[in-house]
């Protein structure tokens, strides 16, 4: 795929955009506060931040105690937008994804020779971009480099990293947390990544280590199995009763909650995504079956959402606390789902994709079976959608993994072996394993 036309067409678009773009100057909110609010209205405009040496969008400069959503400037930027990057949230998560999106391009460029339509200049001022977001979050000697601390986000003792920034907002009795273990990976997966695009064998292996200790920790503390060989060891009845997948880690405790729901889903799901070559790294056998079958458990126990009549979204099919003519989700899902254990969340089936990544990592055939479908707008008993949201758009996929990423990945793995390639009635490639 790195040398093929499209991929680099598609990156070519990608940078043209890219160097297009103009931020806009910031200036002061009106009217100020006391004299303390400066912010921009501009999202996608970077800083650097002298006060903690950083990256920041849309900084402001007060301390955490004034920080109040809108309350200084209630038309203007809010220091909260993007996750509260302005005062260092999830520094580590967001830029991952830039230096593993810049990593790939210059890998194109520097390894392939491929030709992007960028001239020296650029490709020197994009190497200098990749490197300063990865500096703010992977900077490896704030001696050398003072601009940025060391290791921003990473804990070196617990082995994995807290996304909180200074901020607290209240939660200072829960201090640090971390939800997203599999971002974290991928953040430092990004680091090697790079340092492959820029043939550094010290960027490589410096990603490689932290890389590798995230995993361990997200391992130990956030994918639980009491059938694992080191679980065995320690058997816990909560884990039995309760989670496969922790999706919370607090400085001093732990949640199987998400931000966004209490469903054993979004509890896996956010503790592996982003889907990449890295994830086998992450996901064990032995942990993947145990898993599976927990999930499979609360979707039946919970039952799926309920989705309209896709050409008519008036209506809310589940009714309850929001009436009957609430359409304002775009799953367009019970939020709740009364008489069932818990009051738990009915299961998104856009979901499901990963819960197959995760079979996958047992039983590769199985996986693979279930992502079959003979038409992405026909909805299958493994696959039950696509449907139209709110906004007229057909949704199928949890939008950061497609269908091509799912299939690539199960069909890549140690364990499967392609033996058939054939076309179907629609003319589409179809690929059995065994």
């Amino acid at each position: 795929l790195s040398s093929s036309s499209a991929a680099s067409d598609v990156y070519k678009r990608q940078i043209q955009y890219v160097l297009a773009y103009q931020p806009t100057e910031p200036y002061p909110c009106e009217p100020p506060v006391n004299n303390t609010a400066t912010c921009v209205r501009d999202q996608l405009a970077m800083y650097y931040d002298n006060k903690w040496g950083g990256l920041v969008t849309g900084w402001y400069d007060r301390f955490a105690v004034d920080y109040c959503e809108g309350c200084d400037n209630p038309e203007g930027f809010n220091p909260f937008s993007n996750y509260g990057n302005a005062f260092y949230n999830d520094h580590h998560f967001q830029y991952g994804y830039l230096v593993k999106d810049l990593a790939w391009p210059l890998y194109l460029i520097n390894k392939k020779g491929v030709d992007l339509g960028l001239n020296t200049s650029q490709v020197h001022n994009l190497t200098k971009q990749a490197l300063a977001f990865a500096r703010d979050y992977g900077n490896p000697d704030d001696k050398a480099d003072p601009y940025f601390t060391f290791l921003r986000h990473k804990d070196v003792f617990d082995g994995h990293s807290w996304a909180e920034g200074y901020d607290y907002s209240g939660r200072i009795l829960t201090w640090v947390n971390q939800q997203s273990g599999g971002e974290a990976i991928n953040s430092y997966y990004a680091l090697y990544l790079l340092g492959l695009a820029l043939d550094d064998e010290n960027l490589m292996d410096w990603g490689r280590i932290n890389a590798a200790t995230e995993i361990a920790s997200i391992k130990t503390y956030q994918l639980l199995s009491n059938r694992t060989e080191f679980e065995r060891q320690i058997p816990t009845p909560q884990i039995n009763e309760n989670w496969r997948c922790l999706s919370i880690l607090i400085g001093n405790g732990a949640s199987g909650a998400t931000y966004y729901g209490p469903n054993a889903q979004f509890e896996c799901g956010i503790s592996i995504l982003p889907i990449s070559p890295i994830t086998r790294e992450l996901i064990d056998p032995v942990w993947a079956k145990d898993a599976y079958d927990w999930l499979q458990f609360h979707i039946q126990a919970g039952g799926l959402c309920v989705y309209p009549n896709p050409l008519n979204m008036t209506e809310n099919p589940c009714g309850g606390q929001y009436g009957p003519d609430w359409w304002g989700n775009e799953f367009a899902c019970c939020p709740t789902n009364v008489g069932y254990p818990n009051n738990q969340w009915r299961s998104f089936p856009d979901w499901f994709p990963y819960m197959y990544i995760i079979l996958s990592m047992n039983d590769t055939q199985a996986a693979w079976q279930k992502l079959q479908v003979d038409s992405l707008y026909k909805p299958s008993k493994d696959l039950p959608f696509p449907y139209m949201n709110s906004y007229g758009f057909v949704v199928g996929y949890q939008y950061d993994l497609c269908r091509t990423v799912a299939l690539f990945t199960v069909a890549t793995h140690p364990t499967a072996h392609l033996v058939e390639v054939k076309k179907n009635a629609h003319s589409k490639s179809s690929i059995k394993l065994s």
